[in-house]
């Protein structure tokens, strides 16, 4: 490989003056290190075009929720260019907002409200008499957001489907939910219920009489929207039920 030759330098000096930079300007570009950078690639291999769309990369959506999330620019711009190992769990968080999918929902979560102020916030035709701070105290939770994921079957699940369900979800990479996130998610996205029984795996609670497990459930019929209880162990069928869970928390 041929070193640099004097006429090229000359023609980097002319193409800068051309472009009327100032001198700090100039001095700035080269205490950034960019210059560095493009000489220790293969530049036949990078395209123009989308390296100048790259140049405004600060724009995009989806490189801000990511910068708030901790990512710097130079981890950003390696994945771009040549794939460099990114938080998996970052990008999928991040695309979840930005990119709303059929069955992923964004939550708000306001831990300040008793479980009475949830329930009617809810506007349910009607509740379980067991919903209530009694049973389901609300408890404290920071102001932020979570990310729910609806998954389904197209199959009814065998024996024991409440363990089949769980297991699909693990597998996924995501998480029971709690019980506020049933409240949360009856408050905010009260169309989804109407379409198909949703279920919210969470711990359970031991019914009245002591005899079974009970985790909230959104659902209509022909009076409207409510919010029950169903057994923990019952038999769900693939055509009628989605399951809430909830996507993991990027750090």
């Amino acid at each position: 490989m041929k070193d640099a030759t004097l006429k090229q330098a000359i023609k980097v000096l002319e193409m800068l003056r051309a472009k009327e930079r100032s001198s700090e300007q100039l001095q700035k570009f080269l205490a950034s290190g960019l210059l560095s950078d493009l000489l220790d690639v293969d530049i036949g291999q990078i395209n123009r075009d989308v390296f100048c769309e790259l140049l405004g990369y600060k724009k995009w959506p989806i490189w801000k929720a990511l910068y708030e999330r901790g990512v710097s620019d130079r981890e950003f711009l390696n994945f771009l260019v040549d794939g460099s190992k990114l938080s998996t769990g970052k990008i999928a968080d991040v695309l979840a907002g930005i990119i709303p999918g059929e069955n992923i929902f964004q939550l708000a979560v306001d831990g300040n409200r008793t479980t009475e102020e949830m329930v009617e916030a809810g506007k349910y035709v009607w509740v379980h008499s067991q919903i209530d701070s009694e049973n389901f105290p609300a408890r404290p939770r920071p102001a932020g957001q979570r990310i729910i994921e609806l998954i389904g079957f197209d199959y009814d699940p065998p024996y024991d489907p409440t363990y089949v369900v769980l297991a699909k979800a693990k597998k996924r990479g995501l998480e029971r939910p709690v019980y506020e996130d049933a409240l949360d998610f009856g408050e905010q996205f009260p169309e989804k219920q109407t379409k198909k029984l949703i279920v919210f795996l969470h711990e359970p609670l031991a019914d009245l009489c002591g005899n079974n497990k009970e985790v909230m459930v959104l659902g209509n019929d022909s009076k409207g929207r409510y919010l029950s209880l169903r057994c923990f162990n019952d038999y769900w069928q693939r055509m009628k039920c989605l399951f809430a869970f909830v996507r993991p928390t990027a750090n």
